[in-house]
């Protein structure tokens, strides 16, 4: 059984997490919390496999959390579950040594495959966050804001004037 700890400051995205997980899954949420600053304490109290962080929380994001964790001697493997597919964000995670990153619109058995690999110590990295990857790396830095506007269709320029 993966022992799990969850770092997401929607208490009922975690508690969904929670009831998601089968037995049969192999995957246990042993605890969660909404502050990345109590991830510590509970790694203190529960023997924990891999922990799942959001990158998005109000009193001290993600990324810096993993930077508390691992400064306070911890090598538990993260995973992060967010919304986030900026370039910027994956760097940051990666510079961080997360060992996965899953988008939030990830289907139950990538989340399971996600954890299963963290937990074995590879990496895993969403299809999505993959492809940002290597564009990143081939040297599409991401859009300009000229790129964006050529995007909008008529009707969303003329919306955007109107409201200006």
């Amino acid at each position: 059984m993966i022992k799990v700890l969850v770092v997401d400051d929607h208490h009922l995205f975690a508690h969904g997490l929670k009831t998601m997980f089968q037995p049969e899954d192999g995957i246990d949420i042993v605890a969660s919390t909404t502050n990345g600053n109590e991830a510590i304490p509970l790694l203190q109290q529960h023997e924990v496999d891999v922990i799942i962080m959001d990158i998005s929380m109000p009193v001290i994001d993600g990324i810096d959390s993993m930077k508390l964790i691992q400064e306070a001697g911890y090598t538990t493997p993260i995973l992060m579950l967010t919304m986030h597919q900026d370039i910027r964000q994956i760097k940051r995670a990666l510079e961080q040594k997360a060992k996965g990153y899953i988008l939030k619109d990830a289907s139950k058995p990538e989340l399971v495959e996600a954890v299963q690999k963290v937990a074995r110590g590879e990496d895993y990295f969403h299809k999505k966050v993959n492809e940002q990857l290597f564009e990143y790396l081939r040297g599409n830095k991401g859009s300009t804001d000229t790129d964006l506007v050529n995007q909008l269709s008529e009707r969303e320029i003329e919306i955007i004037y109107q409201l200006a």
